[in-house]
């Protein structure tokens, strides 16, 4: 009997906390996301845009049998995903 006592008052317990630390992390979020927003606008910078290559990458993009090498740098220096580094490094082939 006090073991289905105690479940039902911790639980409950356990439940509102869990839903407080929830409200509490959205409300973080959105205040980083705000102030993320206003350095990108404060610095003029566009998220969207994407970053050029580095010398060493037009290096290895050069040499056709390193494009995945060019790739994977790319990447390593940019953080962009895969489908950007590909079509940058494509770009790079075409265009030399």
């Amino acid at each position: 009997m006090d073991y289905f006592f105690s479940l039902g008052i911790v639980v409950p317990l356990f439940l509102v906390w869990l839903w407080w630390s929830a409200v509490s992390l959205d409300r973080r979020l959105r205040a980083l996301e705000r102030n993320v927003s206003a350095l990108l606008r404060h610095f003029n910078i566009d998220p969207s845009a994407v970053a050029p290559p580095s010398d060493q990458v037009k290096r290895l993009a050069a040499d056709r049998g390193r494009k995945i090498e060019a790739m994977r740098l790319y990447r390593e220096e940019t953080g962009a995903d895969l489908r950007t580094a590909k079509a940058i490094v494509e770009s790079l082939v075409k265009g030399n």
